[in-house]
């Protein structure tokens, strides 16, 4: 007879049995737990390093999808303003987008349990082709990769590896992607780091 695991939700205290999101409250922490990552040596446990606002708009992301059932839904981040000599530029993060309605690079939908829910997709692409400056464009996004897989929640994420062409030349990405559920103050969190 097969026994259902359980782990104790950092967030709630409640044993769920669910590791993806606690089946109580909601958060995504218990995936910490289930990968044996020591929350207390992060920053996921309080709101210290959470962009201001993002909690706000991920609630008001997810209050837009209740009230359009089957419409996309996004909400786009940005990054804080820069000032330049003529203008004021704002470098663009991220989108988090509705579970169910993101895709893959090639257009492949992205596997998702539900139509309901945040999610994050991004690609870290390299130049196949040499010359034309591919190698310092190749170097910059390595780089970016790296921080990123250094991250204590990047074991987190799913990865996919893709190969496309555009109006720059042929690539090769690496793809990641996450299901928050509907825990917006973890996605938040996560999101921020």
């Amino acid at each position: 007879m097969n026994e259902i695991k359980h782990l104790a939700c950092p967030n709630c205290g409640a044993n769920t049995s669910d590791f993806k999101n606690c089946e109580y409250c909601g958060s995504l922490l218990v995936r910490f737990v289930e990968k044996g990552i020591d929350l207390s040596q992060t920053t996921y446990l309080n709101n210290n390093e959470t962009y201001p606002g993002l909690i706000n708009a991920l609630k008001l992301n997810l209050q837009l999808q209740e009230s359009a059932k089957e419409e996309i839904v996004a909400t786009d981040i940005v990054g804080p303003p820069v000032f330049n000599r003529n203008d004021i530029k704002r470098d663009y993060l991220s989108c988090v987008l509705r579970n169910g309605y993101m895709n893959y690079r090639d257009g492949t939908p992205i596997p998702s349990k539900s139509n309901t829910g945040l999610g994050v997709g991004f690609i870290f692409p390299f130049y196949i082709d040499k010359g034309n400056g591919h190698e310092e464009f190749n170097a910059a996004v390595e780089e970016l990769h790296k921080r990123f897989k250094a991250l204590d929640c990047y074991t987190l994420f799913n990865e996919r590896i893709c190969f496309f062409t555009d109006e720059e030349g042929n690539k090769k990405g690496y793809e990641y992607n996450i299901d928050f559920g509907k825990d917006a103050e973890g996605a938040a969190r996560l999101i921020s780091k």
